[in-house]
C-alpha cells in the first residue's frame, strides 16, 4: 500500500518529508482503490470508457468512483462535453485548494507538517508562481492596461465562482491564522469555476458579487494574486502574509518576494507629504517599507506593488508607479 501512495505522491508533485504528513494527507483523501485509479490518470483529459480499459474496471462502476473522487476534489472533472472527462491534477494548485469546503482539523494538521518542505520547494523553483494585481482603488486615475486589473479578468470569462480561502481555514484549524476576510473571498474563473461549481467546492457568482469580493479583500488588507503569472488566470486569490502559501513563505522563510510573485507596479513615497505615521509600514505584507528617521522609505526590490499602502496612507503620500524593467 505504501508503494501505491508513494507513487501517487510523486505524480501529484507533493514534497517528500521526514514528518510523513504527505502520506497522512493522501490516505485521508484517497482510498487504496482510488489511489490505484489515480495512478492511471494523466494530465490529459480522458473519457470513462478510455479509463475503463486502462484500469480494468467496468465503465458503470468506474463512472461512479470517478464522480465521487471529483466531488472530493482529488481529481479533475470536465463536464463541458456530452460526457464527463477526467484527469490528474497536481496537489498545488489543485487538490489542496479543492478542499476549501471540506478541510478538517486532521487534514489541516497534516498539511502543516508538509508546509516547510512545500515552501522550500517553491523557493527552489526560483521563479514566481503568482502575479500581483494591484488594489483597484490604488490605481484609480492611473492609465493602466485592462489586464492589470482583477475586475477586467473577471469580466472576460463565461463563469465566475467564489469559495472560502483554504489557507486561512487551514491556519485557523491549527490554532493560528488572522482576522482578515476568509469566507467567499477566493475567485475562480473558467474552466476552474465550472469544475468547482459542479463539485460543490465553490458557488457560482455574478460579476457584481465577484467585484464586491475584490473590494472586501482590498478593504480587509488582502493582496490580489493571479495564477498563473502569464496568460489568462484561472484563479484570483486574495492573500495575506500570515496564512497564504506564497506570502507565508516570504514571511516565515525570509524568501525574496520576487521569488514568489511578480508585479508590474511598485510603491513610491512622497517624503514631502509623509507625516511618519507608519501606517504603510504596518500594512505592507512583505516588509518592503521601513522608516528612515521620520519618513517612510520603500525597498523597491521587495515591493510587490499590491497598493495596500496607498489605501492605508492618510496623507496620500504613497502611490503606485509602473515598475522599471
Amino acid at each position: 500500500m505504501h508503494d501505491i501512495y508513494e507513487q501517487l505522491r510523486s505524480n501529484l508533485g507533493m514534497p517528500l518529508t521526514n514528518s510523513g504528513g504527505e502520506m497522512e494527507i493522501l490516505k485521508m483523501l484517497f482510498t487504496k482503490e482510488e489511489a490505484e485509479i489515480a495512478l492511471q490518470l494523466t494530465p490529459g483529459l480522458e473519457r470513462v470508457d478510455q479509463l475503463s480499459v486502462k484500469t480494468g474496471i467496468a465503465k458503470e462502476k468506474l463512472s461512479k468512483i470517478l464522480a465521487h473522487m471529483a466531488e472530493k476534489g482529488t481529481i479533475w472533472q470536465d463536464k463541458r462535453e456530452d460526457e464527463p472527462r477526467y484527469r490528474l491534477m497536481p496537489f498545488v494548485p489543485g487538490v489542496y485548494e479543492a478542499q476549501a469546503m471540506r478541510i478538517d482539523k486532521q487534514q489541516a494538521s497534516a498539511f502543516e507538517k508538509i508546509f516547510p518542505e512545500l515552501a522550500r520547494g517553491m523557493i527552489g523553483l526560483n521563479m514566481p508562481i503568482m502575479k500581483t494585481l494591484p488594489a483597484e482603488q490604488s490605481i484609480s486615475g492611473m492609465e493602466v492596461s485592462p489586464d492589470q486589473k482583477a475586475s477586467w479578468w473577471i469580466s472576460q470569462v463565461q463563469t465566475v465562482a467564489l469559495t472560502d480561502c483554504i489557507c486561512k481555514k487551514q491556519q485557523k484549524l491549527v490554532g493560528r491564522g488572522c482576522s482578515r476576510p476568509m469566507d467567499n473571498i477566493c475567485i475562480y474563473l473558467s474552466p476552474w469555476a465550472e469544475f468547482f461549481i459542479d463539485t460543490g467546492i465553490a458557488r457560482k457568482a455574478t460579476l457584481a458579487e465577484a467585484v464586491k469580493a475584490l473590494e472586501r479583500a482590498e478593504n480587509g488588507g488582502l493582496v490580489h494574486m493571479a495564477y498563473p503569472t502569464s496568460g489568462v488566470p484561472f484563479a484570483i486569490c486574495n492573500c495575506c502574509p500570515d496564512c497564504c502559501l506564497g506570502l507565508r513563505t516570504v514571511t516565515e522563510f525570509n524568501a525574496t518576494p520576487s521569488q514568489m510573485v511578480i508585479s508590474d507596479f511598485q510603491s513610491t513615497v512622497d517624503i514631502e507629504l509623509c507625516n511618519g505615521c507608519e501606517a504603510c509600514v504596518a500594512i505592507c505584507p512583505v516588509s518592503a517599507i521601513s522608516m528612515e528617521g521620520e519618513r517612510a522609505m520603500v525597498d523597491a526590490a521587495r515591493c510587490i506593488g499590491c497598493g495596500l499602502c496607498v489605501l492605508e496612507c492618510p496623507e496620500g503620500a504613497t502611490s503606485l508607479a509602473t515598475r522599471k524593467q
